[in-house]
């Protein structure tokens, strides 16, 4: 990517070139969160030091410091879950908030996660512009998601309207 940079001023006023070195710095952008992504899943599991909660906490609070949004983390969870099940809650966490980053335009955040009988569930809700779930190209982020709660036996569900926020639900039973 930085590479390509330069060729900006070289390739100015050629319409073709400049199409190009778009096109690649595209291609560049999308193989390097997609790395970055791999990465991520390859390197070790917070949840192997720490508990679901502390390692959420910690997240949260990353998180809300890096993008300087108001976040809000509740946390009333009984410990139930398989350990896959809590790597499942961690990551759609992590999906989650890294979308509300790169797309929501959100002021706040509310992360969510309740035990109640043989129920828990998370739910991650902002504030932000929103999408029609309908109509969405579905990325690796809300696919990727999706995956991660079928395989641990979890039930996902993407509530979301234009202008209107959006809350993302996994629920275990």
């Amino acid at each position: 990517l930085y590479s390509l940079r330069p060729l900006r001023e070289v390739l100015a006023g050629h319409q073709q070139g400049m199409k190009i070195l778009n096109h690649l710095e595209e291609t560049a952008a999308n193989a390097l969160q997609e790395l970055r992504r791999l990465v991520m899943e390859l390197s070790p599991s917070p949840l192997e030091d720490q508990s679901l909660e502390e390692a959420l906490s910690l997240h949260c609070d990353l998180f809300a410091r890096r993008t300087q949004m108001d976040l809000k983390l509740e946390l009333d969870y009984n410990g139930t879950l398989q350990p896959d099940q809590e790597m499942a809650v961690y990551r759609i966490t992590q999906e989650a908030l890294a979308n509300i980053q790169k797309y929501a335009e959100a002021s706040r955040v509310v992360v969510s996660l309740q035990s109640k009988d043989d129920t828990t569930g998370l739910s991650i809700t902002d504030n932000g512009k929103g999408f029609d779930p309908q109509t969405v190209k579905k990325g690796h982020g809300l696919a990727n998601m999706a995956d991660r709660a079928r395989q641990s036996g979890g039930k996902l569900e993407i509530k979301s309207a234009p202008r209107q926020g959006t809350t993302i639900f996994l629920k275990f039973l």
